[in-house]
């Protein structure tokens, strides 16, 4: 990845930091804004949604801090390996909700933590890509070694996040930022597995394979 200029580790970690605290940021302001219903109702029937949205929106904030800690965090030592079955854990209460449900077709297997990462930054791409649900399944094999992952979304409606074709040919024109260091993280995964990621996409379908470089 040289044909762009790169951001310095300090420079990724702080990016990737922004980008935890945007998605975070949502479920958490929104529970605060149900505490603040909660505390000036005057009825039960309002206390009450305010109530069940403090709950979901705590439980939102949940999924997605648990997702992220293995996606983009440390999780443990620097290096090492994670078990699939952990990761898999994080990411299923993430990814599926009311209108998405997930296929998780990986083999549990003690596996290198870059692998474990770049599948779930792979849903995680998918998952934005069927933005009013779907169904996403992921396949893989060789996990423990140049992982040949298949995650396949397929919805009424399939929308590509802006500059994720762009990104994942390698192009950041406009540079590596808090809305697309995701991308980039997943092209640095990708060569730390040794492969590159070939993406498909129709109306109603949308796939990420990779491949060995």
């Amino acid at each position: 990845m040289s044909a762009f200029p790169q951001p310095t580790p300090m420079e990724l970690a702080s990016l990737i930091v922004s980008k935890t605290c945007h998605d975070i940021i949502s479920p958490v302001g929104a529970s605060s804004s149900a505490m603040e219903m909660w505390t000036t109702a005057k009825d039960d029937s309002t206390r009450e949604v305010a109530q069940t949205l403090m709950q979901k929106s705590a439980v939102q904030a949940v999924h997605k801090l648990s997702f992220v800690r293995l996606a983009y965090g440390a999780y443990g030592d620097v290096g090492g390996d994670v078990d699939l079955g952990e990761a898999m854990d994080a990411t299923m209460p993430y990814i599926t909700d009311d209108r998405t449900t997930l296929a998780w077709n990986l083999e549990r297997v003690i596996a290198p933590k870059a692998v474990a990462k770049l599948a779930m930054g792979l849903l995680s791409l998918c998952k934005d890509a069927v933005p009013r649900g779907g169904a996403i399944t992921i396949d893989g094999t060789d996990l423990t070694g140049k992982a040949q992952l298949t995650v396949r979304g397929e919805a009424k409606k399939v929308i590509i996040p802006q500059g994720a074709e762009d990104a994942l040919s390698r192009r950041f024109e406009s540079g590596i930022h808090a809305r697309n260091v995701h991308l980039y993280h997943l092209m640095y995964l990708a060569d730390e597995v040794g492969v590159r990621i070939e993406p498909e996409m129709d109306e109603t379908s949308v796939t990420f394979k990779t491949v060995p470089a």
